[in-house]
């Protein structure tokens, strides 16, 4: 009897813990909730910025890191989920040759679809250009809406974030 009822406590404890982390899940950290607001630098080594101007999925994007640093990104115009599309990044100005490695990680804004992380392959034929193919899943909810998180790490150490917020057609 003694052992039920701590079984029944224990078994309480973790109901109540999991109820807690159901309830909390927009506070988790995730790669977009760790980007600064307001375009701000968060220190020396990430440059980090939310991308709400445009949407990537209906054309491509442009954004100016410091005046002579240029990033494009762009999702294939026929974009949609559970069919292959490709991503295209250019990158001009200093940054081009100090790029170590790029990736992307795809998650949906409203639902725990699990992370699509991507990594970018330089364009043999252009310095300035990184692709990818990606396939992102259907959500059951009906839900089209996305983050995708662009990492750019330099040579030096330094690494920008990018987080592009946009809607798959549907």
């Amino acid at each position: 009897m003694r052992l039920k009822i701590i079984m029944s406590i224990v078994m309480l404890l973790i109901s109540i813990g999991v109820i807690i982390v159901l309830l909390n899940m927009d506070r988790i950290l995730t790669p977009s909730s760790l980007i600064a607001e307001k375009n701000e630098v968060v220190d020396t080594r990430l440059i980090a910025r939310t991308i709400n101007q445009c949407d990537i999925a209906i054309s491509s994007c442009s954004v100016d890191i410091e005046p002579d640093n240029h990033i494009t990104l762009a999702l294939g115009t026929e974009a949609k989920a559970m069919v292959a599309f490709p991503i295209d990044l250019t990158v001009t100005g200093t940054f081009t040759s100090q790029i170590k490695s790029v990736s992307i990680a795809f998650s949906m804004q409203t639902m725990d679809m699990g992370v699509q992380l991507i990594p970018l392959v330089p364009d043999q034929s252009d310095r300035h250009r990184w692709q990818a193919q990606a396939i992102l899943p259907a959500c059951m909810s009906g839900s089209h809406a996305w983050i995708a998180d662009l990492v750019l790490q330099l040579k030096a150490g330094t690494k920008i974030s990018l987080s592009y917020y946009f809607t798959l057609p549907g």
